[in-house]
C-alpha cells in the first residue's frame, strides 16, 4: 500500500489540512476489513476507479463529501484500491461549498447534490 500526503499553499492553509492518496494493489483472493476512525475534520474523497463496499453507511457515488465523524465505520477493501482526499480544517469545507456543516454530521453525500457542475468536472 502506498499512502502519500502533501500540505497546502500558503493561502489555502486556513481552509485546508492537507491532501491524501492511497493506492493499494490486491490480489484476486485477497480482501479486507479497513475501519475509519471518527474525524472532526470534513472531507472530499474521490474512489478513482471503484469506491470500497461501506459497511453501516451508504456511500453512493465516487465523489463524495464526508462531513464530522462521531462514530467509526468499516469498508470492505475486495478490490484494488486508488483514493484522493481533501482534508479540510473544521470551518473549511463552508468556505468552499454554501451548506450548513451540521447536515453533514456522520454523512457522506455524493459531491453532485451539492454542487453538479463541479461534481461533472
Amino acid at each position: 500500500m502506498k499512502y502519500n500526503t502533501a500540505f497546502p499553499s500558503e493561502r489555502l492553509k486556513p481552509f485546508i489540512k492537507n491532501f491524501w492518496g492511497i493506492e493499494n494493489q490486491l490480489s484476486p483472493a485477497e480482501s479486507y476489513v479497513h475501519r475509519i476512525i471518527p474525524s472532526a475534520l470534513p472531507e472530499l474523497i474521490l474512489y478513482i476507479d471503484k469506491k470500497p463496499a461501506s459497511l453501516g453507511r451508504t456511500m453512493e457515488d465516487n465523489l463524495l463529501i464526508n462531513g464530522q465523524q462521531n462514530h467509526f465505520y468499516d469498508l470492505l477493501i475486495s478490490e484494488n484500491l486508488d483514493v484522493f482526499s481533501i482534508l479540510f480544517e473544521p470551518p473549511g469545507l463552508y468556505h468552499f461549498f454554501d451548506i450548513p456543516l451540521n447536515e453533514l454530521f456522520n454523512q457522506s453525500m455524493p459531491l453532485k447534490y451539492l454542487n453538479k457542475d463541479l461534481a461533472t468536472e
